[in-house]
This record gives structure tokens, sequence and C-alpha cells, in this order.
């Protein structure tokens, strides 16, 4: 089990690139104070989002809040199991748990693909929303909800399960063969065309909300020629049309940062698959899961900022509370 661990190369940050002799002790310190200090933040802030969505019943009956849901428990689940197990285990400079670094690992694969299909679900439930709304009620109804969120557990629970198999039955060098060429695809698969598909349909996205707010200038000036019925109607179909374009703002910005945060990861990840070891230093190793545990942060920030029944729900929970 000792060399099954040592060697798997997991395509979210392999367990042991990180060795003694490159290795700084102390800039490993440092960053288990900070990122321990993101963990928290992550739970807390997380945590809170899943009660607000899953507490109030106008939130909890938008889809779009459904995929937000399964990705703040991605986010809380890399604060209690990826930041103390993976991170501190598998990833440091002595304290390498070979015998357990295997089950670490597939849970550190799973937690972060799981949010990038959830992510990849959000922007799919946005495109329906803003460019095909005629659609949208054909499209997410509750079954195909269900499977969605289905697939975006099950499907990487399977990608880092077939790692392991490879690992366990087949000899070491024939196994360090297929798992490159498997990290290649994966790579490819998992962070390259999902962050080039959210950006794209993102930019799409941002686009239709900027013209149909241009849109609403005009309908807004006429209103004082219009009778009261009119006036009331126009100003609901406005009030509305904000809801929606915030909520959107809001989801497309998560993906953003989302996509940014994984930039020194890529570095990282192709680096090791072009066989460029040499260009990861151990602060690129630091900084890459440093960005991706400060994403994991921001995200309920940006909901209270963009989204105003959020806020309102987070101030409903906090007087009941009191």
């Amino acid at each position: 089990m000792e060399g099954i661990s040592t060697n798997i190369s997991s395509l979210l940050g392999n367990p042991n690139h990180t060795t003694t002799e490159t290795c700084d002790e102390t800039l490993q310190k440092i960053f288990w104070v900070v990122n321990g200090v993101l963990a928290l933040i992550i739970f807390a802030g997380n945590t809170l989002t899943c009660v607000i969505f899953l507490s109030t019943t106008i939130l909890r009956q938008q889809i779009m809040n459904i995929f937000l849901v399964s990705l703040a428990v991605s986010d809380i689940l890399m604060a209690i199991m990826v930041v103390p197990g993976y991170t501190v285990f598998c990833a440091g400079c002595k304290y390498l748990s070979t015998d357990t670094c295997w089950i670490l690992a597939q849970t550190k694969d799973i937690v972060f693909s799981s949010s990038f299909f959830s992510l990849l679900a959000i922007t799919y439930d946005r495109y329906l929303a803003v460019l095909r709304p005629l659609q949208y009620s054909s499209k997410m109804t509750r079954t195909k909800v269900t499977c969605m969120v289905i697939a975006i557990w099950v499907i990487p629970a399977l990608v880092a399960t077939a790692r392991n198999i490879w690992w366990q039955t087949q000899e070491e060098e024939k196994a360090k063969v297929i798992n490159q060429v498997y990290n290649v695809i994966l790579v490819f698969l998992l962070v390259v065309l999902p962050a080039i598909i959210m950006t794209v349909v993102n930019s799409m996205i941002i686009r239709a909300i900027r013209t149909q707010r241009r849109k609403t200038i005009p309908m807004r000036d006429s209103l004082s020629s219009t009778s009261t019925v009119q006036e009331s109607s126009c100003e609901e179909t406005r009030a509305a049309s904000v809801r929606k374009r915030k909520g959107t703002s809001a989801c497309a910005a998560v993906v953003l940062v989302f996509v940014l945060s994984w930039v020194p990861r890529s570095i990282y990840n192709f680096a090791f698959v072009v066989g460029r070891a040499d260009l990861v230093t151990p602060l690129l190793v630091k900084l890459s899961m440093f960005f991706l545990l400060l994403q994991s942060c921001v995200n309920p920030f940006i909901y209270s900022f963009y989204r105003t029944d959020f806020r309102q729900a987070a101030k409903r929970l906090f007087k009941f509370c009191h």
C-alpha cells in the first residue's frame, strides 16, 4: 500500500510531488496557518449559505439555488476534509500518511470535480434563464434537475475511483504510464474544457444582460405617459428583470472567480503532464492550493453583494436566532 500511496498521481495535485529536498518548512507552516483560517471561513460561510437557501421557501424554490447549495457542500467538504487531511498529511514536508493518502487524494478529486460540475450546472441554468427563457420550464424539470445533481456527485466519484483500479491491479511502471495518459485526458476534460465553456457562455450571458438593461431604460422613461395599471405592470416586469439580472451576475462572478483561481493550479498540473516538474516551486504549490481555498471563501460574500433576496433572508435568519 505504501508504494501505491506514494505514486498515486492525482489530477488536481499529486500527493507526493513535494519532497523534503525542495520543501520549505517555514513556508509550509505559514500556509498551514493561512489555510487553516481560510478553512474556518469556508466552513462558516458556506454552512450559513446552505442554511439560508434551504430554510427560505422562496430561495429554496429557485432551481439555480439547488446548484449553489451543491457548490457550497463541495466547499464545506473542502474545509473539513481536504485542508486538514490532504494538505497536511499528504502534501507536507514530513507528515506523510502514506497508508491513507490514496483515500484523502481520492476525496480531494471528488470535491474539486464536483465543484466543476456544479458550476457547469449553474452556467447551464443561467444560459437557459437568460438566453432561452421560453425553454427553461421544459428543460429544467424536477426530474432533470435531480438527475443533474446526482450526476454532479456520482461522475466525480467514478472518475476518482477509476484511478485507483490500475494502481492496485497493474505493475508500478505500467500503472504510471496509464496514469499519465489518464491525467492528460482529465486535465483537458475536467479543467480546460469546462473553464472555456463557462467563460464563453458567461460572456454571452453578460452581453445579453447588458442588452436587456438598455431596453429597460426606455420602458422606464415612458411610464409617465401610461395608465396606473400599465405603470404597475411595467414596474413589476422591471423588478423581476432586475432580480434575475442580479442573480445571474452573482453566478457569473462565482464562475469568473473560480476560473481565475484555477490558473496557478492548472500551471502546476500541466508542468507535470508535459514533464517539466522543475518549473514547480514550493511557493507555486502552496499558492495554487491557497487560491483554490480563497475562491471557496468568497462565494458567500458574492451572494451577499449581488443578491438582495439573499441578504434579506440572512437578516431574517439572524433576527430569528436572536
